[in-house]
């Protein structure tokens, strides 16, 4: 939303774009990028579909990153096709999950482990605490 409304206000005139190189973004993207692609490891003990739509949206993070940070055109032009990807595997997963609750099986394939269905039940109360554990 924030990278949105920073074009917003460019679009109005309040500040001018930057012209080239834009490392305030650049250094934004490099944190996003990180924790993007450490959510991709974790997604892959998850579902397949959810690991593919964090490893498009973490190297579209890092093209961003690097792009923003040199100047170069050509990558985030490059980094937009990975964000239009991110986003159509996004739909796909999203869709996917909805379908699932819904009719209470998988519909449209997701790619899940088999690790996926084992989980901790935790009672009501604190979050994390089971009944019972001292």
């Amino acid at each position: 939303m924030a990278y949105g409304i920073l074009n917003v206000i460019f679009a109005v005139g309040k500040i001018p774009p930057p012209v080239g190189a834009f490392p305030e973004i650049g250094f934004w993207f490099i944190v996003l990028a990180a924790i993007t692609w450490v959510a991709v490891g974790a997604a892959s003990a998850e579902s397949s579909a959810l690991a593919i739509l964090l490893t498009f949206l973490a190297a579209g993070s890092t093209t961003a990153a690097i792009g923003e940070l040199t100047g170069l055109a050509w990558l985030m032009t490059l980094t937009g096709w990975l964000f239009i990807i991110s986003s159509i595997v996004a739909w796909y997963t999203g869709s996917a999950l909805m379908l699932e609750e819904a009719c209470g099986h998988e519909v449209w394939t997701l790619g899940k482990s088999k690790q996926s269905g084992m989980r901790v039940s935790t009672g009501m109360g604190e979050p994390g605490v089971i009944r019972g554990q001292a």
